[in-house]
């Protein structure tokens, strides 16, 4: 079921957004990644990037769970997920947290491989 106050008030801060330009994620505590910007803010939390091998990611937390998807090839890509926190979980609580969970999802896909 859908929180209507909570949906109203996302929907006001989108209109105060507007065409505003997400900054660039300060490096993430993980040298394989070269580019990555947050894309969405709580709820989901969620980034997207480039690692240093040109693969690209997105990186999720929604619904006290996170995944990360990394491309391999034009049709083929890797999924690692697990959860975190409670079903109502979807802000990571600081960027070490995030870059743990990441490099943790990173390593499991870089094994699947």
């Amino acid at each position: 079921m859908v929180d209507r106050a909570a949906f109203d008030r996302y929907l006001e801060l989108s209109e105060l957004l507007g065409d505003f330009e997400p900054p660039p994620m300060g490096p993430y505590d993980d040298e394989r990644v070269e580019t990555a910007t947050q894309t969405c803010w709580g709820c989901p939390d969620a980034y997207e990037g480039r690692l240093v091998d040109g693969r690209e990611f997105y990186f999720r937390y929604r619904y006290g769970h996170v995944t990360l998807r990394v491309s391999h090839g034009e049709d083929d890509e890797r999924v690692a997920s697990r959860s975190l926190g409670d079903s109502l979980q979807g802000v990571f609580e600081s960027s070490e947290q995030r870059d743990r969970v990441f490099s943790q999802l990173l390593n499991e896909i870089d094994r699947s491989v």
